[in-house]
């Protein structure tokens, strides 16, 4: 299996630079500080996915399939006003104190422009601009690890709230830089009339409806775990959630930047190679995990790496239907994606309610389950379809 070896080190050393913003976010903030900014950030999670609507993955796949821009055109314009409106609207909906509703719209508008500035480095990816791919991946990421060791090495304490405000202005230079590199995408705002809108709308249903239940499902442990438990157990959850993405998104992004070539592959090889990169990453991450607790992170967070070593199970599964999911994407088979999330979703859900758990260790292995529930889902309704 060949591989684009100059994207996939690219976005390596994108998700190294992140995991280290987050590990030095950790030590400058308290755990129930961090905690608060994990919850706000499942929240702005989902939240965001009402400002794309499907645009990003539509966006990808039209890419993909035509030289044209006129289709990009209006969902990036359509994009850039519903982010606006959710923006400003999505705070005084979900939060209900004055703290965290600042937090929140902090949080909500950084990861907004962050979507953005992904979309388009997308279709550059999709259009084989390895330049600007490269460049992209790796800009806001290096800005946002040197503001978190500056602070670190200047500032004793920094409320959470200020390095937000660093990360949108972060995401806003960031946007400005992607806007300026890609020229060659002849990007340009263009209104949109109703009748546009609402065929738009119709095109991109299925990418929303499955980035919705497949964020939600994502999310909704952090969600659930502040509900029934309290802010230090989400800071436990969110920091071996966060090595577990780290690794994830690796795995994720090697398929991705060499899209075109392992949609042709048959599942039998793809799989091969997950299990073949899943196994040492697996073996070593629960042999370690415990020193790297201790080494990386404060001691509020020492019975986290009992939680790694569950999470770190999910992997193969993980990346297997990650694969299956952008290649019915491509194929046109998006209803597949979403009756499969939405079938999980649903069963996390009322197992979440009936069974109420309150233990981090008990989400790690939830997580497993459904990760598992999901890719047999998956296998059988692909199966089921040709």
């Amino acid at each position: 299996m060949k591989f684009n070896f100059t994207s996939a080190f690219s976005e390596l050393v994108s998700k190294g630079f992140n995991f280290l913003t987050i590990l030095i976010l950790i030590k400058i903030v308290s755990a129930e500080n961090y905690g608060v900014y994990s919850y706000a950030i499942s929240i702005a999670s989902v939240a965001i996915i009402f400002s794309d609507l499907g645009f990003s993955w539509y966006a990808f796949n039209d890419s993909l399939n035509t030289k044209s821009n006129i289709v990009l055109n209006k969902i990036i314009s359509f994009k850039a006003i519903f982010s606006s409106v959710v923006v400003f609207l999505a705070p005084l909906i979900f939060v209900r104190t004055y703290e965290l509703f600042i937090l929140f719209f902090l949080v909500l508008a950084s990861l907004s422009i962050t979507s953005f500035n992904r979309n388009i480095l997308m279709i550059h990816r999709a259009k084989m601009n390895i330049f600007e791919d490269n460049i992209l991946i790796l800009f806001e990421p290096t800005l946002r690890l040197a503001l978190m060791v500056v602070l670190w090495s200047f500032f004793n304490d920094v409320s959470i709230s200020i390095i937000c405000m660093g990360f949108l202005g972060i995401g806003v230079l960031s946007l400005s830089i992607n806007y300026f590199i890609s020229s060659k995408l002849l990007l340009k705002f263009q209104t949109l009339n109703r009748r546009e809108i609402i065929e738009l709308l119709k095109k991109t249903s299925p990418f929303f409806f499955y980035y919705l239940f497949h964020v939600s499902i994502v999310r909704i442990d952090i969600i659930f775990l502040e509900k029934f438990a309290n802010y230090q157990s989400v800071a436990q959850y969110s920091a071996s959630f966060t090595i577990l993405l780290t690794i994830v998104m690796v795995f994720n992004a090697t398929i991705s930047s060499n899209f075109l070539k392992s949609i042709k592959l048959t599942f039998f090889k793809v799989g091969q190679f997950i299990l073949l990169a899943s196994i040492p990453t697996i073996i070593c991450t629960r042999l370690f995990s415990a020193d790297i607790f201790g080494l990386l992170f404060p001691e509020a967070y020492s019975s986290s790496s009992q939680i790694i070593n569950n999470l770190i199970l999910s992997i193969p599964f993980t990346t297997a239907t990650f694969w299956f999911t952008i290649r019915n994407n491509f194929l046109k088979r998006q209803n597949i994606n979403v009756v499969v999330y939405f079938i999980s979703f649903v069963l996390k859900l009322a197992f979440l309610l009936y069974y109420k758990p309150n233990d981090p260790l008990i989400f790690s292995k939830l997580y497993i389950g459904f990760e598992v529930i999901t890719l047999i889902l998956m296998l059988v309704i692909v199966k089921f379809k040709k």
